[in-house]
């Protein structure tokens, strides 16, 4: 819930703070917004926030910048030529029209493909993008969800039957491969007593990290099978849990085989 506090300053004028979330991922984090003289001048993380406790990334704390930037496009461009000129939202959505409906009367809705990219700050972007789709009567819609989010939790669907959260607060070791949580979802990283970090740069995470792998870009997955190779060989899993909750161990047993740590070594330019 957003609360206002109101105060006067002789040089800022009048100033506001209000405490709400950031909307520009799915952490919404805590986030407390000054304003002065009704403009956007800072924002800070909220302290008092159970989850994110006064820590937030750069996409909430440049949010002024963003929010005024002089390349901010706040209206409809129309192509002139090499140019763009402003349109007003009428025109610009009788034109829209006009071109889908022609798009639907000479070739069909399947014609139309819809592509989305990550929205910034309404969640529920994607949600009337697929609306619309359906409305109009085409199936081609995707995303960037599709490259990386989406295949994820496709894939922890059809392996768990749902897309788990880490229990970062209470793990003794903490894996992470590939992403650097400090620029993007910083509350991540609190309360690890072991961090690995694997990534071929060396990011701010991996230098806070109690040991760092780095690697030949793209060869994560040589990486990972080589580590399965050693654990299930040397028989560093839990038996009981495998035999009871897993299907097709002994597949992943046979395929792992042929990726001994000598030869991803040689991919990964990770030392034995």
């Amino acid at each position: 819930m957003s609360r206002t506090e109101t105060s006067s300053s002789g040089i800022t004028g009048r100033t506001e703070l209000r405490k709400t979330i950031c909307g520009m991922c799915s952490k919404s984090c805590g986030i407390d917004l000054h304003f002065s003289e009704g403009k956007l001048v800072d924002v800070k993380g909220m302290k008092e926030h159970p989850m994110s406790k006064g820590v937030i990334c750069g996409k909430a704390r440049f949010a002024p910048e963003l929010q005024y930037s002089p390349d901010r496009l706040t209206r409809p461009l129309l192509r002139k030529g090499d140019s763009f000129v402003p349109v007003t939202w009428d025109d610009a959505l009788d034109l829209v029209a006009e071109k889908l409906t022609g798009l639907n009367a000479g070739f069909g809705p399947e014609a139309l493909a819809v592509y989305l990219g990550n929205s910034v700050g309404l969640r529920d972007a994607k949600r009337l993008a697929m609306r619309f789709c359906d409305a109009f009567g085409t199936p081609n819609y995707s995303s960037v969800d599709a490259l990386c989010h989406w295949s994820r939790t496709m894939a922890t669907d059809m392996t768990v039957g749902g897309y788990p959260v880490p229990d970062e607060l209470n793990s003794r070791c903490i894996l992470v491969i590939g992403t650097n949580p400090l620029d993007s979802n910083v509350p991540e990283h609190h309360d690890i007593m072991t961090l690995i970090v694997i990534d071929p740069r060396k990011t701010p995470l991996a230098k806070k990290a109690d040991v760092y792998v780095p690697l030949r870009p793209q060869t994560d997955c040589a990486l990972l099978l080589g580590m399965l190779y050693v654990i299930i060989s040397e028989e560093l899993y839990d038996r009981a849990f495998v035999e009871k909750w897993t299907v097709g161990f002994d597949r992943l047993k046979e395929h792992v085989k042929a990726y001994d740590p000598e030869r991803m070594s040689r991919i990964t330019d990770v030392p034995v």
